[in-house]
């Protein structure tokens, strides 16, 4: 049977630190373990020609974790990130990587690296990979009044003509809608993702932790997808 296949797919990376408590009797080991698999899940999406991959890896909330564990997960940002700007294999594929949230958030020295690899893969559109990182449901929607806001303040946008498409501009990062989101974890919630772009994504939720996610857990996902007739409130 040939799977109904998704255009755009999210990821919701839970899970890190239960698994490094398991695996390891360490709950920020679990980080790094679930910072190596996302190129590993990018290269199933490409295999399967998905050219449209968000995830989301760090919240707004994120921010009040333990000290130790946020530094941790800056630290792993920086890393990976300059691997990925000298990565031969995302400039050889064309992929661009794009940022979605409140950047202005991190660290001088993350948002430095996060630059660098939207300068160094912006020419590229054969697969784009969004990072969801500072973001929020909520302080999304939030941003995006208080800019209309601003607008009509200022006499640029009658509050009377707001349509769809002066809310999208506003928003951190001009996405296709989503088609289908994966969580791991076990936890069976949206947690406010992406309310918007997603408001008729497929979910599909997974007990695997997100470092011990495997292919066949990805396959079982796209054919769960395939196999649902969506309606869009119809």
């Amino acid at each position: 049977m040939k799977l109904q296949l998704p255009k755009h797919v999210a990821f919701i990376l839970d899970g890190n630190r239960r698994f490094g408590k398991l695996v390891m009797g360490d709950r920020l080991a679990g980080h790094r373990f679930g910072s190596d698999k996302v190129l590993e899940v990018l290269r199933w999406c490409q295999e399967y020609d998905i050219r449209e991959v968000t995830m989301w890896v760090f919240s707004t909330e994120n921010f009040n974790r333990p000290e130790k564990e946020v530094s941790l997960i800056m630290q792993l940002f920086i890393e990976k990130l300059k691997a990925v700007v000298n990565n031969k294999d995302i400039h050889k594929q064309e992929v661009r990587i794009n940022f979605c949230g409140r950047t202005d958030l991190f660290p001088q020295k993350v948002q430095q690296s996060m630059s660098q690899v939207v300068d160094a893969t912006k020419g590229y559109s054969k697969f784009v990979v969004n990072m969801a990182v500072g973001y929020g449901g909520h302080q999304e929607i939030l941003d995006v009044a208080k800019s209309l806001a601003r607008k009509a303040v200022a006499g640029e946008l009658s509050p009377d003509q707001i349509a769809s498409k002066d809310f999208e501009a506003a928003m951190y990062l001009d996405l296709p809608d989503i088609d289908l989101i994966i969580r791991t974890g076990g936890v069976r919630r949206t947690s406010g993702f992406m309310p918007w772009k997603g408001a008729y994504a497929e979910w599909y939720f997974t007990e695997k932790f997100w470092p011990e996610l495997d292919k066949t857990d990805f396959i079982r996902a796209l054919t769960d997808y395939s196999e649902r007739k969506r309606r869009f409130g119809k």
